[in-house]
């Protein structure tokens, strides 16, 4: 697993300007700014009042967004507060790259015995944007975008990992709790020598609507942890859970 850490001004951007707030990054003066400056642009990037664009003669409206939005995007990043948070970025990058080189034969050798097989040899593009914006996800075509605090010893790692391997597994819930049973519960506690399941620091880990699943999943996920590699590996395992509708499917209500 090959991780190549990048960071892009104009998305660094673009992240900036879609967050609720900015005042974890100490930009909200900036944000309303740009909001009064640049409104018909910074409305695209809002969820919500994209659909508003087809509202009315929407061919009209489309045809000046390129010029619009490139001019909402040079003025964020000619700002001092975007100059500050990309030289922070750009230092967080950093940091990035040196955890996950210091880690990187540690958790080849705990996926190893955790998932009972070699993984396909891939390199991931991870797209780092600044810590405090707490964004992990796979964007699909070997990218992440991440950037986050550490919640816990490790936190990076284990997540950038959690999103290379989306690559590998369905997007079902059922392989989705097993995701989260092996990477951010096992390979946490392997990484940092301690700990237990579905919670670390007083912080509870994974998503609240997988934890009536992994609870189903996980009296059988401790007998595979204690089987040898010729009774299967994770992707025998897996269709092992496919087949077991009473185990995979959450209760309704």
């Amino acid at each position: 697993m090959y991780f190549s850490f990048k960071v892009n001004k104009n998305l660094l951007a673009a992240s900036l300007l879609l967050q609720p707030s900015g005042e974890q990054t100490g930009l909200t003066k900036l944000q309303n700014l740009l909001w009064e400056k640049h409104r018909d642009a910074y409305e695209l990037l809002n969820t919500h009042e994209r659909r508003l664009m087809f509202v009315g003669n929407y061919k009209k409206k489309l045809e000046s967004v390129a010029e619009k939005m490139e001019a909402l995007i040079t003025d964020v990043e000619k700002s001092e507060e975007f100059v500050r948070v990309y030289r922070e970025t750009l230092a967080y990058r950093d940091w990035l790259e040196t955890e996950w080189s210091s880690k990187k034969d540690e958790v080849e050798g705990h996926l190893w015995d955790i998932l009972k097989t070699n993984l396909p040899l891939k390199k991931f593009e991870v797209l780092v944007i600044h810590q405090a914006m707490k964004t992990g996800l796979y964007l699909g075509e070997s990218r992440i975008l991440w950037g986050h605090v550490e919640g816990w010893n490790n936190y990076s790692v284990v997540y950038l990992v959690h999103e290379a391997l989306h690559n590998c597994f369905d997007k079902s819930e059922a392989t989705h709790a097993l995701l989260e049973l092996t990477i951010d519960n096992e390979l946490r506690i392997r990484l940092n020598g301690s700990g237990e399941y579905f919670g670390c620091g007083g912080k509870t880990v994974g998503h609240d609507y997988l934890r009536e699943l992994e609870q189903k999943i996980l009296p059988r996920w401790k007998e595979y942890l204690e089987q040898s590699t010729d009774k299967g590996n994770i992707f025998d395992l897996i269709n092992e859970l496919r087949r077991n509708n009473n185990v995979t499917e959450r209760s309704g209500g």
